[in-house]
This record gives structure tokens, C-alpha cells and sequence, in this order.
């Protein structure tokens, strides 16, 4: 009798299994609503099913060099985006390939196609083969299946549609972004951030008027679309959904508190394209961000231009950052004891011009430096001049202090930047380094910001001040106004925002908040500075009320650091 034949391995299998590859072409295209290509990279030669060549008019199914063939195809905003990715994967640079973009049929049509495809390289490391498919987006399901909301591609068409249903027929288009969304998915996880755009879009849908209808868009946007209204309608539209978020949400336990800004334009006036439209709504929205988020700015042609600045604003402090920082400058103004007026400490004052610009305020390149994320390279850098300052300076006056302001960014950076990437991580060897005591050093954080990520933040702060560092929380009074933060918040010096002194003089309600917040602090052992005095009788009326410190333009401008070691530390003329 024959002995059995030994079972072959899976691996044995795989490579006995045959099939011609022109056969496997024709039964997967056959078989999906997709487009199946099939790339010969060294060759650079790449096979199309028969229906696309059909549809996009292309030169035939076997394709010598294709992407010049796309050229008069792609819609001309999305060119770069395709051109770029598929040289990345042609050079074997990208193994995975996905992309999105516009393609105009033989109808002159355009539609959404997404490429995605996968790279394989030989025992080399040389890549042969480019393969995958390419999805026609029209023929999909436009509903959003995250939110259950329609989808960017509906949103595109109801436009489209209704521009042509009339030219003259108005309707309005909102373009909604949840405020530091990013900050949920990096407090919790991105899961739990999915849940919470679901939420959020729940609550929209629940309060816009009858003819209005809601799109998720891209990540955490959204579309409104009001067809026969006004820009006062859209307005009110917008504050009922502002109205529904103005308070902190929960979610399996957890905390979250997410605003809407909003960007906002009108059909016809405004544009009678789709792209017009759209542009218009974003350069709304982003005005919106960028200038104290929480609210709605409708477009003008001023809008378009404060965009296009801030485009080019971005580019030209990232030249000054890769210029080893080219620009900026640190200025200090003193911090001085309010009961006999000689200065205790400095804050460290963050500035910067460019030769075409000339010298930028802070409120128009530091949200930029946050937006663009590099604040965080501009952050290490402000807080290794300061060490360095503090350093000098306490050879003259040992127990003089330097506040540093601390940015969101700084604290949380992205996952991918992995572990030991925070300010907290390179401060501490930062003053090791310099020599500088730790408990000269305060690091400023705004109330909003404390306010807001509280139970994560307290960990991290609580860390610091067992090594001595202090933390101050900065703009007191404004945003939050929450008194709770100062029975919760570990912190060693409150700052009273400079908007309760304007109207000291007249106005009962800014004294007494004064005195109550000091009164408050000095009862569980914190101290307190008063921001923006600026005259003899101001000062006067603040130092009744009992702060520790006075900061403003009554004792000092911010002035360099000659000015100032020259002026407070080893004047020449002491006071």
C-alpha cells in the first residue's frame, strides 16, 4: 500500500496556485463598482478598465506615462494634490495611497473620485507594482455614516442644484468648526471625540429652523444650508446653535466644552458657483477662529484679504523660525511689590517683525504661531532666552522671578510627537542647565485654559510645584469668570485681567470684584497681581484693595533686557 503524500503547507499552496493574470483583471473589474488599476512601474505603464477609459475619455485601457493624460482632467484646484501623491507613489516613497479629487467625465461633469491603492517592491526594495482601486464618490451613499448627517458631496450638490434652480434665488451657507476639537482627542482618545461630534451634530440638527438642513463636512465641520433667507436669519440660525453649546458637556463620565465658530456668506451676493461660495464661507471661518473663536463673521472683501495676510504671515514666521529665529525678541516688563513698589519679579513678552511688515503686535502673529503649530518650536525657544536672562540677572538680585507665558500647545502636543514632548519635559533640565533656581521661574496659563482641562491639567501642574516652579493663572476674570477655579485650580498667583481697572473709578461692580478675588485668594494662600495700571490714581485705589503685585504702564513699559537691568537691577542712579 502507498504511503499518504505529506499535506502541504499554506505557504506550499500559495505557491503551486495559478492563474492568468489577464483573467484576474477582467473577472475584478467586472465583479465591483470600482475602478481596478494595475500599474507597471518599471515601465511606468498602467492598465484602466474598459467603462473608465469610457467615461473620462482616456487614450485607451493600456497607458504609457499617465499622468500627463490627467492633466486636462483633473479640475484644476485639485491638480497639485494628485500630482503629488502619485509621484510619492511612483518614487516608492508612499507604500499606501489614498487620494481625493475632482475629474472631469465626457458628459463635462465633474466628479469626486478617491484613488487608493498599495505599492509592492521587490526583494530589492525596488517597487514593480502599483495596484488598487479608484471609487466614483457620486455613486456612493451621501449620508455620513459617523453622524447619520448628508455628507460633504450632497452638501456640493444641494448647492449646485439650487444655483441652478434660479440665479437670483438667495439662500445662505454656513461652514461651522468646532473651537479646539483637537483637545478632545487628545485629552481622551479619538473614539471618544468620534462620539462627541456625533453628539454635537444631534444638537444641531435639533435646533435649526425649518428650512435648514445640516452636512458634516470635513473632520470637525459642518455645513448649514437655508435656502429664501437673509443674512439676520442666518445669524439667528447660527446663535441658536451657539446657544446649545455655551455650557460643558458630558459624555461615559467625562468632561468636554466645545464652542462653534462659524463662517458665513450669501448666494448670489457672494458667489454663484459652488467653489465661490465655499471659498467665501471658509475665509469666513477662519476669521472667526482667529479672532476669538465662539462666534460667527459673515464675508467682505476685507475678509478675503485678512485671509491671503494670514496665509502669507504663516510663511514668513516660518522663515523666521528656520532662520534660527530671525525676528523675534524677548521685552520684560517688571512685576513690582505693591506695598513699597520695588520690583519682584518680570514677565518675559514674546515679539517679532519681518522686513516687509515691520514690528506685529502680538495679537497678529501669536495665534498664528498656534494655528500653524509652531508655537511650540517658538515656545522652547522663549523659554531658553528667559532662562538665560533670569540667569544673569539673579548673579545682581538672587530671588528675582520671571513669568513665562504658556500656550495649550505647548502642554498637549500630537500623539505622533510621542512621550517627553511637553513643556514640562525640557523646562526642568532647561533650568538645570542655566543654573536657575526652580522657584524663580512662573509659568502663566490664561483661566480659559485652566478652566476648561482642569482634571488633566491639575496633574501636571500639582508635578511642577513639588519642584518648586510656580504657576499663575493669567487673565483673571475674563472668559470663565468661574471663582471655582481658585478652590480647584493649583496654582500660587492669580492675575486680575486688566479690563477691571478701565472703569475702577466708576464703576462699583470692577472694585468690588477686586476686592473680593484678593480677599478670596489671600484666604487659601494665594497671591494676587493686578494687570494693566497705568496711573498714579489707579494704582492708589488697587493698592487699597490689598494685591501683592502691581504690573502696567504706570511703573514700566515691556523694555529689553539692557533697559531694564540698567533702570531696576544696577541703576546708576538708585532710587
Amino acid at each position: 500500500m502507498d504511503k499518504e503524500a505529506p499535506m502541504k503547507t499554506v505557504e506550499e499552496f500559495i505557491k503551486d496556485f495559478e492563474y492568468d493574470s489577464n483573467e484576474l483583471y477582467e473577472a475584478l473589474s467586472v465583479s465591483t463598482d470600482e475602478y481596478v488599476y494595475v500599474c507597471d512601474m518599471r515601465r511606468r505603464t498602467i492598465r484602466y478598465p474598459a467603462d473608465m477609459v469610457e467615461e473620462f475619455g482616456l487614450p485607451g485601457e493600456i497607458v504609457q506615462d499617465p499622468l500627463p493624460c490627467w492633466k486636462d482632467i483633473i479640475h484644476k484646484d485639485d491638480w497639485n494634490v494628485f500630482y503629488e501623491t502619485n509621484m510619492e507613489s511612483f518614487s516608492g516613497e508612499l507604500i499606501h495611497h489614498v487620494v481625493e479629487y475632482r475629474a472631469r467625465n465626457k458628459k463635462g461633469t465633474y466628479v469626486w473620485l478617491q484613488c487608493r491603492g498599495a505599492v509592492v517592491k521587490d526583494k530589492d526594495g525596488v517597487p514593480y507594482l502599483f495596484a488598487g482601486f479608484i471609487s466614483n464618490l457620486g455613486k456612493r451613499n451621501r449620508i455620513d455614516h459617523q453622524t447619520g448627517l448628508f455628507n460633504k458631496y450632497e452638501f456640493q450638490s444641494r448647492i449646485e442644484s439650487w444655483l441652478k434652480e434660479g440665479k437670483n434665488l438667495p439662500f445662505g451657507v454656513l461652514f461651522l468648526g468646532v473651537d479646539n476639537f483637537k483637545h478632545v482627542n487628545e485629552l481622551y482618545n479619538r473614539e471618544f471625540g468620534d462620539e462627541v461630534l456625533r453628539i454635537l451634530s444631534q444638537k444641531m440638527q435639533s435646533v435649526l429652523p425649518y428650512n435648514a438642513e445640516c452636512y458634516r463636512l470635513d473632520g470637525d465641520e459642518f455645513g448649514v444650508l437655508m435656502k429664501d433667507t437673509t443674512k439676520e436669519e442666518l445669524q439667528e440660525c447660527y446663535s441658536l446653535i451657539r446657544k446649545a453649546f455655551d455650557r460643558q458637556q458630558s459624555f461615559r463620565g467625562n468632561k468636554y466644552y466645545c464652542t462653534i465658530s462659524c463662517g458665513g456668506c450669501m448666494a448670489p451676493k457672494d458667489g454663484r458657483q459652488y467653489l465661490e461660495l465655499a471659498r467665501c464661507a471658509e475665509y469666513s471661518l477662519d476669521y472667526s477662529k482667529r479672532h476669538g473663536k465662539n462666534r460667527a463673521t459673515f464675508y467682505s472683501t476685507e475678509i478675503a484679504v485678512d485671509f491671503n495676510r494670514s496665509l502669507e504671515l504663516i510663511e514668513l514666521l516660518r522663515e523666521s523660525v528656520e532662520r534660527g529665529f530671525e525676528g523675534f525678541s524677548l521685552v520684560y516688563q517688571p512685576q513690582v511689590d505693591a506695598a513699597d513698589g520695588r520690583m519682584k519679579g518680570v514677565e518675559a513678552l514674546l515679539r517679532w517683525k519681518c522686513d516687509k511688515y515691520g514690528a506685529m503686535v502680538p495679537s497678529d502673529f501669536i495665534p498664528l504661531l498656534e494655528e500653524s503649530g509652531l508655537i511650540r518650536q517658538v515656545g522652547k525657544w522663549v523659554m531658553k532666552e528667559a532662562a538665560a536672562v533670569l540667569s544673569r540677572w539673579n548673579r545682581y538680585s538672587k530671588d528675582l522671578t520671571m513669568s513665562i507665558n504658556i500656550s495649550y500647545h505647548q502642554v498637549i502636543c500630537p500623539r505622533d510627537e510621542g512621550p517627553g514632548e511637553d513643556v514640562f519635559s525640557y523646562l526642568v533640565p532647561l533650568l538645570t542647565q542655566q543654573q536657575v533656581k526652580m522657584d524663580n521661574i512662573i509659568l502663566e496659563f490664561t483661566e480659559s485654559y485652566v478652566a476648561s482641562d482642569l482634571e488633566d491639567l491639575k496633574e501636571k501642574l500639582n508635578s511642577v510645584r513639588r519642584m518648586g516652579i510656580k504657576v499663575a493663572i493669567d487673565d483673571f476674570g475674563v472668559g470663565y469668570s468661574s471663582l471655582g477655579v481658585l478652590k480647584e485650580a493649583p496654582v500660587d498667583l492669580v492675575k486680575i485681567d486688566r479690563v477691571f481697572i478701565n472703569g475702577i473709578g466708576k464703576d462699583d461692580f470692577d472694585a468690588a470684584f477686586i476686592r473680593l478675588v484678593t480677599a478670596l485668594c489671600h484666604q487659601v494662600g494665594i497671591r494676587v497681581c493686578q494687570e494693566g495700571v497705568e496711573t498714579k490714581e489707579e494704582c492708589d485705589r488697587v493698592c487699597s484693595m490689598g494685591p501683592d503685585y502691581i504690573q502696567g504702564f504706570y511703573y514700566s513699559r515691556p523694555v529689553t533686557e539692557q533697559e531694564l537691568f540698567e533702570k531696576y537691577i544696577c541703576p546708576k542712579d538708585p532710587l
